[in-house]
C-alpha cells in the first residue's frame, strides 16, 4: 500500500463528503499500520506521523453513516 496515496485519498474523500468511501479507506490505513506499514508523511517525523494517521483513521472509521 502507498499510504501517502492513500492519507490524500482520505483527505480528497472527506472534503468531498463521500462518508462510505472515506470510512473504508480509513479502514484499509488502520490494517496497513496495524502490520507494522510505515505511515504517510505528514509532518516528516514518523512517530508523530503514525500517531495523526491513526487517530484519524480511527476517527473515520467509527463513524456513524446515515
Amino acid at each position: 500500500m502507498d499510504s501517502n496515496a492513500a492519507w490524500l485519498l482520505l483527505k480528497d474523500e472527506i472534503e468531498k463528503a463521500e462518508w462510505q468511501e472515506a470510512a473504508e479507506t480509513a479502514e484499509n490505513l488502520l490494517e496497513w499500520l496495524s502490520k507494522k506499514g510505515f505511515p504517510p508523511k505528514v509532518t516528516g517525523s514518523k512517530v508523530v506521523d503514525r500517531i495523526i494517521c491513526e487517530s484519524t483513521a480511527r476517527a473515520v472509521a467509527a463513524w456513524e453513516l446515515v
